[in-house]
């Protein structure tokens, strides 16, 4: 049995709020004598009993106000309990107020020495992770500037990269993964993973339904200073959700954001009018769209169930580890997707005209995604109605809704919570309308369409930073691009549209454009397990074996059939797996429940197929002649 890391034993906690103004010293020093000094007491927490063991990951949840930081601060050591007590055993490290200590007028050196000192850390510690905290924080440049000229972004990622320099016995981390921009805050979750992984207790506190069960293996949720309810994290969050839309005081405390690229895979294009042998195309979308699957339906869900299945400790043992395949093949099979996606739209641009290039590029995409947005919002629905529980998707508005089916979230800037994979499509939309933009090039300029493309690329690397956080989003989608430029390259050599000695230079070129791109928007990754670079090298070498061995390819029923319906299969097997695998692994166990949602997920997948995709394919068709007529 594990030995206890934190024991909080009936803890509670009263603060005196004042009922009356007292504007000076003087005045509350004569209510003070005169026995007029008048207060309310209010209990922040009453009667907190729970322990926590070593090597255990605990989230706690609740609304503004329900205790959650009080009770951080508590177990942290900055403030004493009115009652209880809490005992722990090992180091800990508080990620509670990212910066608290700093002294504005300091540069950022001396802050890193004196804020080190306050975490408990000496001269020597800090000396020898000085320039790692310097470099993960990104302050190279600023190092001698006072931190009073700092952003507040800044300041967090120097708070943060001083806090977790070193792996504590405890961490204790209170909402920090909802500050910072999207790449900061990635850089806090794959740190926090590290520390777990090296046997770190976490006490983790968000607003974020997806982190907890995601992080945590248990959550405690409290309620107005009290434990409503503790034990496994997916039960407890069940309730909090369905039980916030009940309390009038709701601040949209539960937001769940599902922008992490750790889980995405982007929309590829089925050319319908093949006049080449292209088989090795559908045999990479089939191995992309099984790997993605894997990685979400497997790993992703049984993380936030706390399950260790013998086949993923099997694979993981003898294929992801040893051949240094992160993200359990997600990032894998992004990668020959989005080499796919480049390869093919190239080719079919050969074929169509401008206009069929458009209205088939819209017609690709929205249908297919506006049907499994209703079809995943009556499922939830259904679900609510057998349970009794509102789902995670239940807590959201038809904004929320819209937003899912028409991509609309993203061109203000915010996050899809109905279904997180639809990033990348926004991906492929501006593929397309960069592609639209450079059509003429595209089919009779090859040279002068790629260099075109890998331009736009490195401005929006070079000007990210210049045009406020909207443009760094939109630039940072925009640099994925290079990706699919690849594919290009390829299509282009592949059917002898350049030299050979051509491609390897555009190769070479891209390739450095691609390293910019992790260096400059993911720089943990750049400087640490790069899954990115690793995931393209594995899918570019699968994609040059199946261009050599493209014409011994032959087809079979089943291959024909996934890679038909892929685009439904990525659109619909997140979301159905988070919402019925959870749903139905009490009663069944994980076996029996990933047979059933995974059938679910291919039934609804085909119906898609036949009943959507297709007849708009052929509407497409229909109107793309009508336009040239």
């Amino acid at each position: 049995m594990n030995e206890s890391a934190i024991k909080v034993d009936n803890v509670s906690m009263q603060f005196n709020l004042s009922v009356e103004k007292v504007d000076s010293i003087k005045e509350y020093i004569i209510k003070l004598l005169q026995g007029k000094l008048m207060y309310e007491e209010f209990w922040a927490l009453k009667n907190i009993n729970f322990e926590v063991k070593k090597g255990e990951r605990i989230g706690i949840v609740g609304l503004n106000g329900s205790g959650k930081s009080t009770l951080l601060k508590i177990i942290s050591g900055v403030m004493k309990p009115t009652m209880g007590k809490v005992a722990i055993e090992g180091t800990i490290a508080p990620l509670i107020e990212l910066g608290a200590g700093f002294d504005a007028d300091l540069s950022a050196r001396e802050n890193v020495y004196l804020n080190g000192a306050i975490l408990g850390y000496s001269d020597k510690e800090i000396d020898e992770k000085y320039n790692s905290i310097i470099e993960f924080a990104e302050l190279q440049d600023f190092e001698n500037v006072a931190i009073k000229n700092f952003s507040s972004g800044m300041i967090a990622r120097l708070g943060f990269a001083i806090a977790t320099c070193k792996t504590p016995d405890i961490l204790i981390v209170d909402e920090i993964l909802s500050v910072g921009d999207f790449e900061f805050q990635q850089k806090c979750r794959k740190r926090m993973k590290e520390m777990t992984d090296n046997g770190a207790t976490i006490l983790f506190v968000s607003h974020s339904a997806e982190q907890v069960t995601d992080i945590c293996e248990k959550a405690i949720w409290l309620k107005k200073g009290k434990i409503v309810a503790i034990g496994n994290a997916i039960d407890v969050m069940k309730k909090y959700l369905n039980n916030a839309e009940e309390d009038k005081n709701d601040e949209n405390s539960v937001d769940i954001d599902k922008t992490n690229d750790d889980k995405l895979v982007i929309e590829d294009q089925n050319c319908n009018n093949k006049k080449e042998n292209i088989n090795f195309i559908s045999v990479l979308r089939v191995l992309a769209i099984v790997s993605i699957m894997w990685g979400n339906m497997v790993p992703f869900i049984l993380n936030s169930l706390g399950y260790d299945w013998y086949p993923l400790q099997f694979v993981r043992y003898f294929i992801t580890n040893p051949l240094a395949i992160m993200q359990d093949f997600n990032s894998l099979g992004v990668m020959i997707f989005f080499l796919c996606s480049g390869f093919i739209i190239t080719y079919t641009a050969q074929r169509e005209s401008l206009k069929e290039f458009i209205i088939k590029r819209i017609f690709r995409i929205y249908p297919g995604l506006i049907f499994s947005v209703i079809s995943l919002w009556i499922i939830q629905r259904i679900c609510t109605l057998v349970t009794g529980e509102i789902t995670y998707w239940g807590s959201f508005g038809v904004k929320e809704w819209i937003y899912g089916g028409t991509l609309g979230n993203y061109f203000i800037g915010v996050p899809n919570v109905i279904n997180g994979v639809t990033w990348t499509l926004i991906i492929g939309v501006m593929f397309y309308i960069l592609c639209g933009l450079t059509y003429y090039f595209l089919k009779t300029k090859p040279l002068i369409e790629i260099l075109l493309m890998m331009a736009i690329c490195m401005l929006s690397i070079i000007t990210a930073s210049s045009y406020g956080r909207l443009w760094y989003g939109v630039a940072s989608s925009v640099s994925y691009m290079v990706i699919l430029i690849f594919g290009q390259i390829l299509y282009y050599y592949w059917s002898k549209r350049i030299t050979l000695r051509t491609a390897a230079i555009l190769l070479l070129i891209n390739y450095y454009i691609f390293i910019k791109k992790i260096a400059f928007f993911s720089p943990e990754h750049y400087v640490g397990p790069n899954y990115m670079a690793v995931s393209f090298m594995y899918a570019f070498f699968l994609f040059i074996i199946g261009i050599l061995i493209n014409d011994k390819i032959r087809l079979n029923k089943t291959t024909k059939t996934v890679d038909k319906i892929s685009y439904s299969l990525y659109l619909n097997h997140l979301t159905l797996s988070q919402l019925l695998i959870p749903l139905l692994y009490k009663n069944l166990g994980y076996d029996i429940s990933l047979l059933i949602t995974l059938g679910i997920v291919v039934i609804i997948s085909v119906f898609q197929y036949k009943c959507v995709e297709l007849p708009s394919n052929k509407l497409a068709k229909k109107l793309s002649k009508y336009t040239n007529t």
